[in-house]
């Protein structure tokens, strides 16, 4: 049996300029101290964060165990303590941020069985306190999906310690371990969530945060190909899931990270869509990405000609539908995209009137669309 209270799993990696904001939020908790414990897990070369830690910890009084590994990993430094939680409820904190002084109370109050508790978070940027998007979506709770960003995000959580023990971050991720580990843990286990709004995890943003990380070849591809992979296990591993949309709902989330590196870097279009044909992944369409980059590439040719379109019409999707029918020839169904029936007249009737006259630009477009559509065909599972 656990003690009732609060596991508090802090992961530290040249964290030393962070440490006292941090550690300072943590003495200044409202909870009883003996509810709560703080495992501190030095990993890499962790040399001088120790030797800082231990020449200041005399400020500190809440109770804490450390430990050390030479791996740098947060996902592994993680584990290790995981193994180690001894209060009922587990939370993460990454060495960074720092916690409102309610914030431990908030979530105790709530600790039951198989129950998650949320507090609420605010986002600090250059200093300054502001409302965060996940704090916005929390508001407007009604179910899983309608939260699935801070659902899956590391921190600002207490979650029942017999139910993550059965869970382990990917080490190797270098980013999107949190969303591999939480997509997991909600998808194996049916829980009750509680929602706090009056205590918040204040989460620090500097340029090194994943959520502002420039783009590159790495980050954007490299690394999300990691989780597309990782996420693809989860719908075919042998636990018994409790759903499979949240899977599917964070693998599409990963195509925002390729399109936004392809939209820089087009030119390495074909190298992207190689590195999927080679990893053969059975849930991962990459059409939607072709086709976002295709209506990102069709605004920015038609942005010098005067399009008229009708008040409702949608050049995106008027190309996407045309997409799908040049990729799927045989396909008699008929659609109305807004004022134009999409398949009841040819692509250049339907650029001709976008654009107002007759010209080569109509020609051009529908011949740029096309291509696209048999380089999709030639690289994709659509027949």
């Amino acid at each position: 049996m656990y003690n009732e209270g609060l596991t508090v799993i802090i992961p530290i990696h040249h964290g030393r300029q962070y440490m006292e904001q941090c550690f300072l939020s943590l003495n200044r908790q409202s909870l009883d101290p003996s509810k709560f414990e703080v495992l501190l897990v030095f990993n890499g070369d962790f040399r001088e964060d120790l030797a800082y830690f231990n020449s200041t910890k005399r400020k500190y009084h809440f109770n804490y165990l450390i430990y050390t590994t030479p791996v740098a990993s947060a996902g592994h430094a993680r584990n290790i303590a995981i193994g180690h939680a001894a209060f009922s409820h587990t939370t993460f904190i990454d060495i960074d941020d720092y916690i409102s002084t309610n914030y431990l109370e908030s979530m105790y109050t709530h600790l039951e069985n198989r129950t998650v508790v949320i507090n609420s978070i605010m986002d600090v940027i250059e200093g300054k306190k502001t409302s965060s998007l996940l704090a916005e979506k929390l508001q407007s709770y009604t179910d899983l999906y309608s939260i699935h960003q801070p659902l899956t995000i590391t921190v600002c959580k207490a979650i029942p310690t017999d139910l993550i023990k059965q869970h382990r971050f990917v080490s190797e991720m270098k980013s999107g371990e949190d969303v591999v580990f939480f997509v997991d843990f909600f998808t194996r286990h049916k829980v009750t969530l509680h929602i706090n709004h009056d205590a918040y995890y204040y989460r620090v943003k500097t340029a090194e945060s994943v959520s502002r990380q420039k783009l590159s070849y790495d980050f954007n591809i490299k690394q999300r190909l990691k989780s597309y992979q990782e996420l693809n296990k989860l719908l075919t591993d042998p636990y018994p899931r409790t759903n499979t949309r949240l899977i599917k709902t964070k693998i599409n989330a990963q195509n925002i990270f390729i399109l936004n590196y392809l939209k820089e870097y087009p030119e390495d279009y074909n190298k992207v869509m190689a590195q999927f044909t080679k990893y053969h992944f059975q849930h991962v369409n990459t059409n939607n990405i072709t086709y976002e980059l295709i209506n990102q590439q069709f605004l920015e040719l038609v942005k010098e000609y005067p399009v008229r379109f009708t008040s409702r019409a949608d050049v995106p999707s008027i190309i996407s539908s045309y997409l799908y029918k040049l990729l799927n020839p045989d396909c008699h169904w008929t659609c109305d995209i807004q004022d134009y029936v999409a398949f009841s007249v040819t692509l250049p009737d339907i650029l001709y009137q976008s654009l107002g006259h007759h010209d080569e630009t109509a020609d051009k477009l529908y011949a740029f669309i096309e291509g696209a559509a048999d380089e999709i065909k030639s690289t994709s599972s659509i027949k």
